[in-house]
């Protein structure tokens, strides 16, 4: 297990592999563990990576400031701390529409984008 200080908060996050990094986004009431199967496989190719939202999973669920902006914005943290520059994203239902946001406010940073079932 690893966690992160963002925002003086903890977040959970795993990581599989080794390469180019892979960030999975995971959707309402999910976590990280969404990702294993696929993760295992990227991870023959890829560093890939998958954290907990706050108020999911393993992360810090104090206080009210869960949305898709403030998810957007922890997405970022996450990346400047572990120097990811650049990255694919994956997002599934919410989890896509933060790597939608996030691509849009910030193209620079990714390569790829999937979205899985985004409303």
């Amino acid at each position: 297990m690893s966690v992160i200080h963002l925002d003086n908060r903890l977040a959970h996050y795993e990581v599989f592999g080794r390469g180019q990094p892979i960030i999975f986004l995971h959707s309402w009431i999910g976590s990280w563990r969404y990702w294993v199967p696929i993760m295992d496989l990227a991870s023959e190719r890829y560093r890939a990576y998958a954290f907990d939202f706050w108020g999911f999973g393993e992360s810090d669920r104090r206080g009210d400031q869960f949305s898709v902006p403030t998810y957007v914005a922890m997405l970022m943290q996450f990346m400047d701390r572990l120097g990811i520059a650049r990255t694919t994203l994956v997002g599934h239902g919410m989890g896509g529409m933060v790597a939608i946001i996030a691509a849009y406010q910030h193209p620079e940073r990714f390569n790829r984008l999937l979205t899985v079932a985004t409303p």
